[in-house]
């Protein structure tokens, strides 16, 4: 892809996410910020932005558990769940508070750090949000750790560069996550997708946007996304022509020998 190209993409891509980014100041003297990221019922994050002392205040105001509470998805009444415990990994893993009272995510950090923050706080909302499918008969972490799991335990005999669960930093200085990752001239970012759609499908690539030019461009590497999921054929053909044009590669976690041949070292 020439440089100027890159440059314009770039350019659109920053455009967009300023303008559909949607900031309103509340009679309360705090600020709601509606992100361009959707949940799983395709409506719009919103995150609530107050003052504490010197310090910011990030809440969902109970709104993302009760929006799966509507749709019939109750992720906290029983404790010993698997869901509730996929719900608590994700509150643990992003260093989130839970209020068990009001049900609210929230979050306080420091000015400096307000932006990351934010950006994190609402991917966990929508990887919480996601837990809605949780009421089929296997979740999303239990196909996570058998992937996760097939490439650690062959990482002697067919993946020696494989690294779990990785941090980049984007363009925007965001911090983004990936599941795996194989580093090299050309750099293979893995993302484990149980269930892809429309919605998650436009979350992975607002990051990966991010991402790919900033490596790119700073390190000099050939970043590329690739996808590991359980079922190719529940794919929308949508979503499969949109990671296409961004040259974002899937695999079915069933057909071994394709994903062995594109990341093992005999490849």
């Amino acid at each position: 892809m020439y440089t100027e190209e890159i440059k314009d993409i770039s350019e659109n891509y920053y455009n967009w996410l300023k303008n559909n980014h949607q900031f309103i100041s509340l009679e309360d003297e705090s600020m709601e910020i509606y992100s361009p990221m959707l949940d799983f019922f395709g409506d719009s994050i919103s995150v609530n932005v107050s003052k504490s002392g010197d310090r910011y205040y990030l809440s969902d105001f109970g709104e993302t558990l009760w929006n799966l509470e509507i749709a019939g998805v109750d992720l906290i009444s029983d404790k010993k769940s698997k869901k509730y415990q996929l719900f608590r990994n994700i509150i643990t893993y992003d260093d989130l508070n839970f209020d068990e009272t009001n049900h609210e995510i929230n979050k306080l950090t420091t000015k400096a750090n307000l932006s990351q923050t934010l950006h994190d706080f609402i991917l966990a909302l929508a990887n919480v949000s996601n837990l809605a499918i949780t009421r089929r008969e296997t979740t999303i972490s239990l196909f996570k750790d058998e992937v996760m799991n097939y490439f650690l335990e062959n990482r002697d005999k067919l993946y020696p560069q494989v690294f779990p669960d990785v941090s980049v930093q984007g363009k925007s200085k965001l911090i983004h996550k990936f599941d795996l990752t194989f580093p090299g001239r050309r750099t293979e970012y893995i993302k484990i997708m149980k269930s892809l759609n429309n919605n998650n499908a436009k979350n992975i690539l607002f990051d990966w946007q991010d991402v790919e030019e900033y490596r790119n461009m700073t390190y000099n590497t050939d970043s590329r996304l690739n996808i590991i999921h359980q079922d190719l054929e529940s794919i929308p053909s949508s979503v499969l022509t949109m990671m296409e044009e961004y040259g974002v590669e899937i695999f079915s976690f069933e057909e071994k020998n394709k994903i062995e041949n594109k990341f093992s070292k005999t490849a």
